[in-house]
């Protein structure tokens, strides 16, 4: 791309005409990350506003500048100046999806998208080349970074797509227009950005609402959509590869699981080194998903024998004094650490739990903890840690327990405890940063 196509494309102006035929690199809006050759876009988020960072950006060499309309900019290179930067920012992405001809799979749900979005990425990438957003990249904004990021030879694109708020889907689809749509499931997320769990399900079904064509796969154990499913009306076309691929069991151990598929009258035993029924949900739909895509069976317990494990999501790692560490921390939903705690009940170590509040829950939020602190009842010869205000009510249901109002504090009551043969789980919402106490463990109990 040039600099008069990428004017053209922002709806800018150009400082001089003698840069149109100047060849750029791709689009940056991070000055901490940025490279020679790149285009810095002064994006404007919450908390910066990328023109503070222009000077900085001159010092590494851009080939071109995006900045609005009365910015003052002293440089011989190119600037190109917009009435919004975030706009231009939007149209670029849109552009990218334009011109991008392969496949887009859009992932969506209230949890387990991510799990969904590495599972199916392994799979399909032994036979295409797949592309798709890092980590936890999810939202408006993360999506497009991955659209320019985009290569000519990617034939595959998945898209985690993640809202916390009401009317953002609408927006995402607009800039993904997947031709293939999975949905893990309907929970309570962020349900206190949202009246109920229709406002969320209508929330999500807002990335198929405009498909006129294309395919869905839908979670076959959710309620919500369950129902969907057998509804007389079709709001998409579906693929229902349920009735070709048929579970028959599922043993869900404490280092593993065991699955056991009939597909065209042939049974296959699946061994994949993730726990709990909510992993294998997600393994169930990348598996139906990748068997449409034309992956055979046999290939895909091939791809699964070098799944690698899902960093801070049910991680297990060995320590010394023959402990363990079950790092958890990545996020917490509701649904999620019910199914943390479904299974570790079975495990014989002496189980030590560090529990961070969940987030995002409002009005809901009481409710939902002491629900928690039920199931935590349940489960015998533990202790429990609690960091966060909205833990408090679990501690009155678990006379034993221990609150915390900060890592720091329960770091600090840790040190003067040694363990052994014991099973540490850590569990939070993102915002609590439990890794601080993940590092702790590691360190203490450093094999």
């Amino acid at each position: 791309m040039n600099v008069q196509q990428l004017m053209h494309i922002v709806g800018g102006t150009l400082t001089d005409k003698k840069y149109e035929q100047k060849k750029v690199g791709s689009i940056n809006i991070d000055s901490r990350t940025f490279k020679k050759g790149e285009v810095f876009l002064a994006f404007k988020g919450n908390r910066f506003d990328g023109h503070s960072f222009i000077s900085d950006v001159l010092k590494k060499k851009p080939s071109c500048l995006i900045v609005e309309e009365g910015c003052s900019v002293k440089t011989k290179v190119p600037v190109i100046y917009v009435q919004d930067t975030n706009q231009a920012f939007f149209d670029l992405a849109k552009y990218y999806r334009k011109e991008f001809s392969g496949l887009v799979i859009a992932i969506t749900g209230s949890c387990g998208k991510t799990s969904t979005k590495e599972f199916l990425s392994h799979i399909l990438s032994k036979e295409y080349c797949v592309m798709k957003n890092e980590k936890n990249f999810n939202n408006i904004i993360g999506i497009s970074k991955t659209l320019m990021r985009l290569q000519e030879d990617t034939q595959i694109l998945i898209l985690e797509c993640g809202t916390n708020h009401p009317g953002e889907m609408k927006v995402i689809e607009k800039l993904v227009k997947p031709d293939i749509v999975l949905i893990t499931n309907i929970g309570i997320s962020h349900i206190g950005n949202f009246k109920n769990k229709k406002a969320i399900k209508k929330e999500k079904l807002a990335l198929i609402k405009p498909m006129e064509e294309g395919v869905v796969f839908l979670h076959g154990e959710d309620s919500y959509l369950r129902k969907l499913r057998s509804s007389k009306v079709e709001l998409f076309k579906t693929y229902n590869v349920h009735s070709l691929i048929s579970l028959r069991k599922v043993l869900c151990l404490f280092d593993k699981s065991v699955i056991e598929l009939e597909y065209h009258g042939i049974y296959y035993h699946i061994k994949c080194p993730i726990v709990g029924k909510g992993m294998v949900n997600n393994l169930l739909l990348a598996i139906e998903c990748s068997v449409f895509l034309n992956i055979s069976i046999p290939q895909i317990i091939k791809a699964l024998e070098t799944f690698p494990a899902l960093d801070s999501r049910l991680e297990k790692v060995k320590l010394s004094h023959h402990n363990l560490l079950l790092n958890d921390c990545y996020n917490a939903s509701f649904e999620s650490i019910i199914s943390l705690l479904e299974i570790i009940q079975n495990v014989e170590k002496h189980k030590v739990i560090v529990l961070g509040e969940m987030k995002e829950l409002g009005t809901w939020s009481k409710k939902l903890h002491k629900q928690i602190g039920k199931k935590i009842k349940a489960i015998e010869n533990i202790e429990l840690y609690l960091v966060g205000n909205e833990t408090k009510v679990i501690q009155k249901q678990n006379k034993n327990s221990i609150w915390f109002s900060s890592n720091e504090e329960l770091i600090q009551y840790l040190q003067n405890k040694s363990y052994k043969d014991s099973l540490f789980v850590v569990k939070g919402s993102r915002g609590m940063h439990l890794e601080d106490v993940v590092k702790y463990f590691c360190n203490r109990y450093r094999l």
